[in-house]
């Protein structure tokens, strides 16, 4: 278990300049915007905009702080709040954003197409919850302060931001440390070519 504080996290610019963001994970280990192979990310949303296009990505986006982000596609309208499930969408395409009640942040999950896949769902931590990783690749990200404890006994505390990697398939176990909490889990796996 790799776990990754938020508070070391490096704030940078989106790609387009109209945004920050937080590198949690990407791969290859220090590949840039144009060339990962997947990359997950925390990013804060502050007013309208575009979003920044990624050809040849598949991204899925989640509200964890703030009220609502609205994503105006060409074809849809799409509102996302700290209610709504994981929104999937090509980030080949133009996307202005909305805040219409002020700052956002959200997590980023993509993943280069034809080379790896990702699913991401969140997870209500009212007792002790187990969530299966059982991808190449997985990752949780606490919303609130929660205990992680893994099938092989390791365990740690999690503050609300920080994020545990796996580089295996495995089962975590989660438990609030106080009250209820939320986490996000995240499956990545690579896409297997008949001719490899």
């Amino acid at each position: 278990m790799n776990v990754l504080r938020f508070a070391d996290r490096v704030a940078s610019r989106w790609k387009n300049g109209g945004g920050i963001t937080w590198e949690y994970a990407v791969h290859p280990p220090g590949a840039g915007l144009d060339d990962f192979f997947w990359r997950i990310s925390r990013a804060r949303v502050v007013g309208h905009g575009a979003f920044s296009v990624f050809p040849g990505i598949d991204r899925s986006l989640t509200v964890v702080d703030g009220d609502a982000i609205d994503l105006l596609m060409t074809d849809r309208r799409v509102r996302l709040d700290r209610t709504t499930p994981p929104y999937r969408f090509s980030a080949d395409q133009p996307i202005e954003c909305r805040v219409p009640s002020g700052p956002i942040e959200d997590l980023n999950v993509m993943t280069r197409r034809g080379h790896w896949t990702h699913r991401v769902a969140r997870h209500a931590v009212t007792g002790a919850t187990r969530i299966d990783l059982d991808g190449d690749v997985g990752l949780v990200v606490a919303l609130a302060r929660l205990r992680i404890e893994t099938e092989t006994g390791e365990a740690g505390d999690l503050e609300p931001g920080d994020a545990a990697l796996f580089e295996t398939a495995t089962t975590v176990a989660l438990s609030p440390r106080q009250g209820t909490g939320e986490a996000i889990g995240i499956r990545l796996d690579h896409v297997a070519h008949p001719w490899a």
